[in-house]
C-alpha cells in the first residue's frame, strides 16, 4: 500500500490497517500526549494519542524529514 491509498482510506479503515498490517517503531512521549511510530511499507504512520484518554487526536504519514527526525535519537536498526 502506498501513501495515496492510505490517505484515501476512511478514519476506521486507516486505524484497522495500522493494527492489522504495520509494524510498530517506538513511542515518544509529549507533554500532553504520545506518538506511536509505525513503518507501513515504504512510509511511516504516526499516531498521536491523548494520555488520559487514548483517544487518538492525529494520525501523520510520512516519508522522512522533519517529523521523522524527532525519532532519531532513539532508533535503532
Amino acid at each position: 500500500m502506498g501513501t495515496y491509498e492510505f490517505l484515501m482510506l476512511s478514519d476506521k479503515e486507516q486505524k484497522m490497517v495500522i493494527a492489522n498490517e504495520s509494524q510498530f517503531i517506538m513511542r515518544k512521549d509529549g507533554p500532553n500526549s504520545y506518538f506511536k511510530l509505525y513503518a507501513l511499507g515504504l512510509f511511516f504512520v504516526e499516531v498521536e494519542k491523548e494520555f488520559i484518554t487514548e483517544e487518538i487526536l492525529n494520525i501523520g504519514i510520512f516519508v522522512s524529514g522533519n517529523k521523522l527526525d524527532k525519532y532519531a535519537g532513539e532508533l535503532i536498526f
